[in-house]
């Protein structure tokens, strides 16, 4: 989908520019068309079992949804990290598509001889960014501390934001700080569906990824509209420059609440907790095969269990008061 966001823009500049409107508007509806074609080949791929139960399953009806939906915001309002990662997804994507979407091609107007090539080449600019960005946090291995890292990473994405709309007479210059904002983007949107996966509840990370994409596109109209009323009354530069402090102020209030500065110390909690579960799990299925009369079965049963629990928890842990009750 990145590389797409890359190479579409300068594609769509190109052929306006060199065919006109009409001839990328025929462009999309062949695309489409295809799209549409492969979309009714779909259902003939799987077995009939996982089609069958699919079909059920599609069946919602609005109490079903309206029940999920309110599920969905119990289990984010109980989880002040879930909550805090949302809201921050809403209001980057504020700050980020709006003036992406609508302020840019004003400043592809203000370019000497801009047009469409040049708004293409702006937005590849982001796209070839945003593609960077995924791909290099995605090289970086145990990434600790995806809380704190992700506020510092949207302080740094807001300072070059606001830098956009500072040059609009030079494309190469806005299109280096676009490239620039693009790497963060990119890395940003990693860090923070990761913590939202992490930090949710397994039975429902559907509904809550349903909300933090509510909070991030649901709004792409609103953005649009907010954006394009602001524009009227100030200049783009002025946008940018406003957009790149309201993710600055976002990052900053974040770091005050120590959930999101400490987010990967819950990871662990859980992990060692569920691995302690595990365990014990393993030495009370081994305490009911000790009722084999056979005194050496009994005897190795025993073994192992000292074995495992003196390793796992050490020799001092009375791990039999969790298995003989």
């Amino acid at each position: 989908m990145q590389l797409s966001n890359t190479i579409g823009p300068a594609l769509a500049g190109i052929l306006i520019s060199s065919f006109g409107i009409p001839t990328v508007y025929a462009t999309m509806a062949l695309f489409f068309s295809i799209s549409l074609i492969f979309s009714f080949l779909l259902k003939h791929i799987g077995t009939k079992e996982n089609i069958n139960n699919t079909s059920q399953d599609s069946k919602l009806n609005l109490s079903s949804l309206t029940k999920d939906i309110v599920d969905g915001v119990k289990i984010v309002n109980k989880n002040k990290l879930l909550l805090m990662l949302i809201i921050i997804s809403a209001l980057l994507n504020l700050s980020i598509v709006g003036p992406q979407q609508i302020g840019l091609p004003y400043i592809a107007n203000q370019i000497p001889n801009g047009g469409a090539d040049h708004l293409g080449f702006l937005m590849s600019s982001i796209g070839l960014g945003t593609l960077t960005g995924v791909l290099v946090i995605g090289l970086i291995k145990n990434t600790k501390s995806k809380g704190l890292k992700a506020m510092l990473v949207t302080i740094l994405l807001g300072v070059f934001w606001s830098l956009v709309g500072t040059s609009p007479e030079y494309i190469y210059i806005t299109a280096f700080f676009l490239f620039i904002s693009g790497i963060f983007v990119g890395m940003l949107n990693v860090l923070v569906v990761t913590l939202i996966q992490v930090h949710s509840p397994p039975e429902a990370l559907g509904r809550v990824m349903s909300l933090q994409l509510l909070g991030s596109t649901g709004i792409q109209p609103i953005t649009f509209l907010v954006v394009g009323w602001v524009l009227g009354v100030i200049s783009p530069t002025l946008l940018f420059l406003f957009s790149g402090i309201i993710l600055v102020l976002t990052a900053g209030f974040s770091l005050l609440f120590k959930d999101i500065r400490r987010s990967d110390s819950t990871d662990e909690m859980k992990y060692d907790n569920n691995k302690e579960q595990d365990i014990i799990s393993v030495l009370k299925e081994l305490e009911l095969l000790k009722y084999d009369k056979r005194n050496e079965v009994v005897t190795a049963i025993v073994a192992c269990q000292e074995e495992v629990a003196s390793t796992h928890f050490g020799k001092d842990y009375d791990w039999k008061k969790h298995v003989n009750h």
